[in-house]
Order: structure tokens, then C-alpha cells, then sequence
């Protein structure tokens, strides 16, 4: 595989939606249902003025889309206010920003986190998208860094060339079309 290659996958014209990564060097994509659903959502809340976003991905090759897929990666956007980059150094049992990555195998559970007070993950956020029918924004960015198993931080994973669209925020199905 050619490590230079563009994982960013555009929307056509029926998905408003993308989400792609690159895991270790192999390409990551969320599982694939039909042609509009996929399995990744990302749902926006507020607290104090400020702006939370939350995206799941689940890849799994019985398209099981909960915490026993066999891959479920999260990230926590605390105080999304505006474009820029957002260093996340918090904890996921913390009311904090994070990233993390399950990995579900036969001997067990894997997790891999972002390094606690660190600059080990970022996402950088392009794009906010105004809705002119509620406070409900969409975003656009990418992502990267590094994600350290719990268990053992001589393990980690690295994350490269991560993106997401959000035309519409989807927390309730995995509908990635208009409606």
C-alpha cells in the first residue's frame, strides 16, 4: 500500500456523511450496510455555550454496530467553537476529550486511549456547517496521532490521515443520505 494515499473519501451526491482513517498503515472504514447506511455517527451537544462533539465508528464483518464490534473508535471534541486544532488530552471515564479505539479479539479486549495531559492525538476542524433550523452544527476535519493500549503503553496504535464530514448529525441511526 502506498502510504502517501489519500484516504478522504468526498460525499456523492446521495451521502452527506464520510468517516475513513488510516489504522497502522492499512486503510480503516466503518462497515457498510448499504449504499446509505454506514456505520458511524457523530451527534453535537452544548454545555455552557460551548460546543461537544462525539463521533462513533464501528467495523465489524457481521455489521455489528455496538461495543462488541470488532473495532469501535470513538473521539470526545470538548469546546468546538470555532476552526482549529484541538489537542485531545483527556480521559474517557472523565467528562474530558478522548480518543479511543476497542479492538474486540477471541483472547479479550483491547483498548487503546489517548495519552492523558499529552499532544499524542489532534483533530483539526475545517469546517463548521450552519444550520439554519436549529443550534445543530455539522462539522468537517481530519485526524491523527498516536493511541496507547491500557493495558500495556509499550503497545500503541498509529492513526494518519483521519477524516470526517458531518453534513447532518446522525446520533440516532446510521443514516449517512439526505432524508
Amino acid at each position: 500500500m502506498n502510504s502517501c494515499q489519500n484516504v478522504e473519501i468526498e460525499p456523492d451526491e446521495n451521502n452527506l456523511n464520510t468517516f475513513s482513517m488510516l489504522l497502522n498503515g492499512k486503510i480503516w472504514t466503518p462497515s457498510k450496510i448499504d449504499s446509505c447506511t454506514k456505520t458511524f455517527q457523530c451527534n453535537m451537544s452544548s454545555l455552557n455555550s460551548d460546543n461537544i462533539y462525539k463521533i462513533y465508528a464501528y467495523k465489524d464483518p457481521l455489521l455489528n454496530a455496538s461495543l462488541e464490534s470488532e473495532n469501535f473508535f470513538e473521539i470526545q471534541i470538548m469546546k468546538v467553537n470555532s476552526v482549529g486544532t484541538y489537542f485531545i488530552n483527556g480521559e474517557f471515564r472523565n467528562f474530558e476529550s478522548y480518543s479511543r479505539l476497542t479492538i474486540n479479539e477471541i483472547a479479550g479486549k483491547k483498548r487503546y486511549q489517548n495519552k492523558k495531559d499529552g499532544s499524542s492525538f489532534k483533530v483539526e476542524v475545517t469546517e463548521i456547517f450552519p444550520n439554519m433550523e436549529s443550534n445543530i452544527k455539522g462539522i468537517k476535519g481530519t485526524f491523527s496521532g498516536f493511541l496507547f493500549n491500557l493495558d500495556n503503553v509499550k503497545d500503541s496504535i498509529k492513526i494518519e490521515r483521519g477524516s470526517f464530514i458531518f453534513k447532518k448529525l446522525n446520533f440516532y441511526n446510521f443514516n449517512q443520505c439526505k432524508e
